[in-house]
Protein backbone atom coordinates (compact mmCIF):
# COMPACT_ATOMS: atom_id res chain seq x y z
CA UNK A 1 0.00 0.00 0.00
CA UNK A 2 0.84 3.81 -0.20
CA UNK A 3 2.63 5.63 2.35
CA UNK A 4 0.98 8.20 4.60
CA UNK A 5 -1.49 9.58 1.95
CA UNK A 6 -0.71 13.46 3.45
CA UNK A 7 3.06 12.65 2.83
CA UNK A 8 2.68 13.10 -1.01
CA UNK A 9 3.72 16.50 -2.69
CA UNK A 10 4.25 16.02 -6.31
CA UNK A 11 3.02 13.37 -8.58
CA UNK A 12 4.25 12.05 -11.53
CA UNK A 13 3.09 10.70 -14.97
CA UNK A 14 4.57 8.72 -17.56
CA UNK A 15 2.67 9.54 -20.76
CA UNK A 16 2.51 6.42 -22.96
CA UNK A 17 -0.67 4.52 -22.07
CA UNK A 18 -1.25 6.62 -18.83
CA UNK A 19 -1.90 9.55 -20.06
CA UNK A 20 -2.27 8.95 -24.06
CA UNK A 21 -4.04 6.31 -25.70
CA UNK A 22 -0.90 4.61 -27.65
CA UNK A 23 -2.87 1.34 -28.85
CA UNK A 24 -5.41 3.25 -30.33
CA UNK A 25 -3.00 3.76 -33.38
CA UNK A 26 -2.25 -0.07 -33.66
CA UNK A 27 -4.89 -0.45 -36.58
CA UNK A 28 -3.30 2.28 -38.65
CA UNK A 29 0.19 1.18 -38.34
CA UNK A 30 -1.11 -2.06 -39.54
CA UNK A 31 -2.75 -0.96 -42.51
CA UNK A 32 0.43 1.23 -43.25
CA UNK A 33 2.73 -1.50 -42.87
CA UNK A 34 0.39 -3.98 -44.51
CA UNK A 35 -0.92 -2.16 -46.79
CA UNK A 36 -4.67 -3.50 -45.65
CA UNK A 37 -6.75 -3.12 -43.01
CA UNK A 38 -5.98 -5.86 -40.41
CA UNK A 39 -8.44 -8.23 -38.43
CA UNK A 40 -8.86 -7.85 -34.69
CA UNK A 41 -6.71 -10.83 -34.02
CA UNK A 42 -3.92 -9.93 -36.25
CA UNK A 43 -3.34 -6.51 -35.15
CA UNK A 44 -3.26 -7.81 -31.68
CA UNK A 45 -0.75 -10.20 -32.27
CA UNK A 46 1.18 -7.68 -34.55
CA UNK A 47 0.87 -5.03 -31.90
CA UNK A 48 1.90 -7.67 -29.16
CA UNK A 49 5.29 -9.02 -31.37
CA UNK A 50 6.07 -4.80 -31.28
CA UNK A 51 5.98 -4.68 -27.43
CA UNK A 52 7.71 -8.10 -27.05
CA UNK A 53 10.46 -6.64 -29.26
CA UNK A 54 10.41 -3.22 -27.52
CA UNK A 55 11.18 -4.95 -24.10
CA UNK A 56 13.88 -7.01 -25.60
CA UNK A 57 15.24 -4.11 -27.18
CA UNK A 58 15.39 -1.58 -24.42
CA UNK A 59 17.29 -4.45 -22.47
CA UNK A 60 20.01 -4.24 -24.76
CA UNK A 61 20.38 -0.61 -24.84
CA UNK A 62 20.27 -0.67 -20.42
CA UNK A 63 23.22 -3.37 -20.33
CA UNK A 64 25.24 -0.72 -22.69
CA UNK A 65 25.05 1.90 -20.34
CA UNK A 66 24.60 4.45 -23.01
CA UNK A 67 21.73 5.97 -23.77
CA UNK A 68 21.23 5.69 -27.57
CA UNK A 69 17.25 7.28 -28.18
CA UNK A 70 14.65 5.22 -29.34
CA UNK A 71 14.53 5.79 -32.87
CA UNK A 72 17.66 3.52 -33.71
CA UNK A 73 16.03 0.86 -30.94
CA UNK A 74 12.31 0.92 -32.94
CA UNK A 75 14.61 0.35 -36.14
CA UNK A 76 15.77 -3.00 -34.53
CA UNK A 77 12.21 -3.86 -33.48
CA UNK A 78 10.73 -3.11 -37.00
CA UNK A 79 13.97 -4.90 -38.15
CA UNK A 80 12.76 -8.23 -36.66
CA UNK A 81 9.40 -7.51 -37.51
CA UNK A 82 9.53 -7.15 -41.37
CA UNK A 83 11.60 -10.64 -41.04
CA UNK A 84 9.30 -12.53 -38.95
CA UNK A 85 6.30 -11.25 -41.42
CA UNK A 86 8.27 -11.24 -44.74
CA UNK A 87 7.56 -7.72 -45.29
CA UNK A 88 9.35 -6.03 -48.31
CA UNK A 89 9.78 -2.76 -46.64
CA UNK A 90 12.92 -0.98 -45.13
CA UNK A 91 12.67 -1.26 -41.32
CA UNK A 92 13.84 2.54 -41.74
CA UNK A 93 10.36 2.96 -43.12
CA UNK A 94 8.41 0.97 -40.56
CA UNK A 95 10.37 3.07 -37.43
CA UNK A 96 8.65 6.08 -39.32
CA UNK A 97 5.39 5.10 -39.90
CA UNK A 98 5.65 3.45 -36.09
CA UNK A 99 6.33 7.12 -34.88
CA UNK A 100 4.58 9.29 -37.33
CA UNK A 101 1.44 7.36 -35.76
CA UNK A 102 2.45 7.58 -31.91
CA UNK A 103 2.32 11.27 -32.47
CA UNK A 104 -1.43 11.35 -33.33
CA UNK A 105 -2.12 9.51 -30.23
CA UNK A 106 -4.59 11.32 -28.20
CA UNK A 107 -5.11 11.88 -24.01
CA UNK A 108 -7.24 8.85 -22.78
CA UNK A 109 -10.85 10.36 -21.85
CA UNK A 110 -10.00 10.92 -18.42
CA UNK A 111 -6.54 11.93 -18.19
CA UNK A 112 -8.09 15.89 -18.05
CA UNK A 113 -10.09 15.86 -15.58
CA UNK A 114 -7.57 13.72 -12.97
CA UNK A 115 -4.70 16.22 -14.08
CA UNK A 116 -7.45 19.16 -13.39
CA UNK A 117 -8.34 17.47 -9.72
CA UNK A 118 -5.00 16.97 -8.60
CA UNK A 119 -3.38 19.91 -9.07
CA UNK A 120 -5.29 21.63 -6.93
CA UNK A 121 -3.56 19.87 -4.07
CA UNK A 122 -0.11 18.53 -6.01
CA UNK A 123 2.76 19.39 -7.84
CA UNK A 124 2.02 17.17 -11.11
CA UNK A 125 4.92 16.53 -13.39
CA UNK A 126 5.86 14.06 -16.53
CA UNK A 127 8.26 11.46 -16.45
CA UNK A 128 8.55 9.77 -20.00
CA UNK A 129 10.61 7.11 -22.13
CA UNK A 130 10.72 9.70 -25.35
CA UNK A 131 11.84 11.30 -27.95
CA UNK A 132 11.27 14.70 -28.81
CA UNK A 133 10.48 13.73 -32.51
CA UNK A 134 7.68 11.10 -30.73
CA UNK A 135 5.61 13.80 -28.46
CA UNK A 136 5.70 17.50 -30.59
CA UNK A 137 2.18 17.14 -31.14
CA UNK A 138 1.72 15.38 -27.86
CA UNK A 139 3.20 18.03 -24.86
CA UNK A 140 1.18 20.51 -26.16
CA UNK A 141 -2.50 18.83 -25.24
CA UNK A 142 -0.94 18.20 -21.96
CA UNK A 143 -1.36 20.55 -18.92
CA UNK A 144 1.33 19.97 -16.93
CA UNK A 145 4.65 22.67 -17.40
CA UNK A 146 6.99 20.36 -15.70
CA UNK A 147 8.39 17.61 -17.88
CA UNK A 148 11.54 14.81 -17.59
CA UNK A 149 12.03 13.41 -21.01
CA UNK A 150 14.50 10.93 -21.79
CA UNK A 151 15.97 12.75 -24.58
CA UNK A 152 16.72 15.78 -22.11
CA UNK A 153 18.35 13.66 -19.72
CA UNK A 154 19.80 11.21 -21.65
CA UNK A 155 18.42 8.11 -19.87
CA UNK A 156 15.71 5.95 -19.69
CA UNK A 157 13.86 5.70 -17.03
CA UNK A 158 14.60 1.69 -15.90
CA UNK A 159 18.29 3.05 -16.41
CA UNK A 160 20.21 1.62 -13.27
CA UNK A 161 21.51 4.86 -13.03
CA UNK A 162 18.34 6.22 -12.14
CA UNK A 163 19.09 9.48 -13.96
CA UNK A 164 15.72 10.41 -14.85
CA UNK A 165 14.15 10.00 -11.45
CA UNK A 166 17.31 11.52 -10.05
CA UNK A 167 16.82 14.62 -11.97
CA UNK A 168 13.24 15.12 -10.23
CA UNK A 169 14.04 15.03 -7.24
CA UNK A 170 16.43 16.91 -7.38
CA UNK A 171 14.92 19.63 -9.33
CA UNK A 172 12.27 19.57 -6.75
CA UNK A 173 14.50 19.23 -3.96
CA UNK A 174 11.93 16.91 -2.11
CA UNK A 175 12.50 13.78 -0.22
CA UNK A 176 11.43 10.87 -2.69
CA UNK A 177 8.99 9.36 -0.29
CA UNK A 178 6.91 12.63 -0.83
CA UNK A 179 6.93 11.89 -4.70
CA UNK A 180 4.01 9.33 -6.28
CA UNK A 181 4.87 8.40 -9.55
CA UNK A 182 1.81 6.83 -11.80
CA UNK A 183 3.11 4.67 -15.57
CA UNK A 184 2.17 1.37 -16.88
CA UNK A 185 5.66 -0.09 -17.39
CA UNK A 186 8.15 -2.19 -15.22
CA UNK A 187 10.55 0.66 -15.78
CA UNK A 188 7.75 3.21 -14.48
CA UNK A 189 7.69 0.67 -11.43
CA UNK A 190 11.11 -0.26 -10.70
CA UNK A 191 12.47 3.19 -11.46
CA UNK A 192 10.67 5.12 -9.32
CA UNK A 193 10.96 2.22 -6.17
CA UNK A 194 15.01 2.62 -6.32
CA UNK A 195 15.03 5.74 -5.07
CA UNK A 196 12.36 5.02 -2.63
CA UNK A 197 9.86 7.02 -4.28
CA UNK A 198 5.93 5.91 -4.37
CA UNK A 199 5.09 4.21 -7.42
CA UNK A 200 1.35 3.33 -8.71
CA UNK A 201 0.90 0.83 -12.03
CA UNK A 202 -2.18 1.69 -13.85
CA UNK A 203 -3.39 -1.73 -15.74
CA UNK A 204 -6.12 -0.27 -18.41
CA UNK A 205 -5.97 -3.13 -20.74
CA UNK A 206 -6.02 -6.37 -18.43
CA UNK A 207 -7.93 -5.45 -15.09
CA UNK A 208 -7.16 -9.35 -14.75
CA UNK A 209 -3.60 -9.23 -15.13
CA UNK A 210 -1.67 -9.43 -11.85
CA UNK A 211 1.73 -7.80 -11.80
CA UNK A 212 4.27 -10.56 -12.35
CA UNK A 213 7.73 -9.47 -11.35
CA UNK A 214 8.80 -10.91 -8.15
CA UNK A 215 11.80 -8.39 -7.78
CA UNK A 216 9.83 -5.45 -7.60
CA UNK A 217 6.49 -4.07 -6.31
CA UNK A 218 4.23 -1.17 -7.14
CA UNK A 219 2.32 -0.15 -3.79
CA UNK A 220 -0.86 0.17 -5.96
CA UNK A 221 -2.73 -0.64 -8.94
CA UNK A 222 -5.60 0.90 -10.67
CA UNK A 223 -6.67 0.39 -13.77
CA UNK A 224 -8.19 4.21 -14.52
CA UNK A 225 -6.64 7.73 -13.72
CA UNK A 226 -9.80 8.70 -12.13
CA UNK A 227 -9.08 5.99 -9.37
CA UNK A 228 -5.96 8.31 -8.43
CA UNK A 229 -8.76 10.94 -7.20
CA UNK A 230 -10.57 8.69 -4.68
CA UNK A 231 -7.34 7.50 -3.55
CA UNK A 232 -6.45 10.90 -1.88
Amino acid sequence: MLLKKQSIHIISFDIFRTLVDLDSRAPKVYERIFLAKGKPSQIRRFWSDIGHRYRIELSHSLSKEKYEGFAPLFVRVMEWIKNKYNLTGSAEEYKDILIEEEKQSSLFPDALETIHALSKRFTLCVVSDTDPDMVTTILPSIPIKKKFLSYDHQAYKEDPQNKLFKAVIDDFKVDPTHILHIGDSYSDVIGSKRLNMNSVWINRYKPWYWWKHKDIQPDHTITALKQLVRLF
